[in-house]
């Protein structure tokens, strides 16, 4: 039965997880991170079945590399020296020294 099942149906498959929307907030689209894991997870599994050489599974990969949704790159923003002196003596003076070190590993 699955191998009935072709490039097209993917596509519509991930077309259909692009439309996907959080539970707890639906006006939010899922993560591209979360819709690339469901993906993914979709085409291992095709994989690992060609692998253990199922009869009923399309012979040729469904999905690549290329059909995953793009990460973003995050950049992280600049602070302007007079606005981070500020928040570099708040820092400072936390009490808990592991969220001190946090903080001043991550500037």
């Amino acid at each position: 039965m699955l191998d009935q099942l072709g490039r097209e149906d993917m596509v519509a498959f991930m077309e259909s997880v692009h439309r996907l929307r959080k539970i707890k907030h639906p006006d939010e689209p899922l993560s591209g991170a979360y819709r690339a894991g469901i993906i993914s997870t979709v085409a291992v599994f095709f994989r690992h079945a060609a692998v253990a050489e199922w009869d009923d599974v399309p012979a040729r990969p469904l999905v690549t590399h290329a059909d995953m949704p793009r990460v973003v790159e995050r950049v992280p923003r600049f602070i302007p020296e007079d606005q981070l002196g500020p928040v570099m003596d708040q820092v400072r003076q936390l009490d808990c020294p592991l969220q001190r070190c946090a903080l001043l590993v991550a500037r």
